[in-house]
């Protein structure tokens, strides 16, 4: 971006120099005098396009400045949205600890209750059979009604 600080130096020189041209200058075209005429006419063509040089820079100034604004305000959304993300981010890391935290517990909870069973498994007698599995059948047989001896 153009530095535009030095501009009204520059302006006021340019103005300077069209108004008061070096002694060289109003040489350059002779010794005779029809070269006066030329040297106002060259200062009074200077002289506008100096103005017209002024209004270019002042226009490239009012646009610089419009886009200066233009890119504060911008920044200054950018700058909300990362607070935004920033906030979004510890919330979001808060809810991971705390969930964290109960997945924590729910194991601790898991592998206690996986012993206590392991536990209760191991204190239970095995299951032996007391009777023969005719007698069992025929116990069976003899609880239904279809198939009751008849006696």
């Amino acid at each position: 971006m153009p530095d535009h600080s030095r501009l009204p130096l520059i302006f006021s020189m340019a103005v300077f120099v069209a108004l008061f041209p070096s002694p060289s200058f109003a040489q350059v075209s002779g010794p005779d005098t029809q070269s006066v005429p030329e040297i106002h006419s060259s200062k009074a063509e200077q002289t506008e396009d100096l103005h017209h040089q002024q209004r270019e820079l002042e226009r490239d100034v009012q646009q610089s400045k419009t886009r200066i604004k233009m890119l504060n305000a911008e920044e200054l959304a950018l700058r909300k949205r990362l607070e935004e993300l920033d906030r979004e981010k510890l919330e979001v890391e808060a809810r991971i600890s705390r969930l964290m935290e109960s997945l924590r517990a729910l194991t601790a909870r898991i592998e206690s209750m996986n012993d206590e069973a392991f536990k209760d498994q191991n204190e239970l007698p095995t299951f032996q059979p007391q009777f023969p599995i005719e007698i069992e059948r025929a116990m069976f047989m003899d609880s239904q009604p279809m198939f009751r001896l008849q006696r």
